[in-house]
């Protein structure tokens, strides 16, 4: 959460206007109610892209993709609650190595 704070700011002073959106394509895990819900409870409007939107869904595959490659592939998968317990150190250990940020 650190990286991701340092990236866009922490998450405290985002003005009350601003909506944060957890954007996902259209699997099933993600439009999973469990799912919804879990981005709701973290203060996250969960969106969906469009079902035909390449471009969407080339960015929502690409992060899935290094999220994989970063993260599961070093991580206890034997239940959910393994994985949550595991994500705060894998996100304080990323490198931010090739990332973009704005100025």
């Amino acid at each position: 959460m650190k990286r991701v704070e340092k990236r866009f700011g922490a998450v405290e002073s985002v003005p009350s206007s601003h909506v944060l959106e957890f954007l996902s394509d259209n699997g099933s895990a993600y439009v999973a109610a469990q799912t919804r819900q879990m981005a709701k409870s973290l203060g996250l409007k969960p969106i969906n892209t469009p079902v035909c939107s390449p471009q969407s869904n080339g960015m929502a595959e690409s992060f899935v993709n290094t999220f994989r490659r970063d993260y599961l592939s070093r991580m206890d998968l034997s239940d959910a609650c393994a994985v949550m317990r595991q994500l705060p150190a894998a996100f304080a250990s990323t490198s931010m190595r090739g990332i973009r940020t704005r100025p």
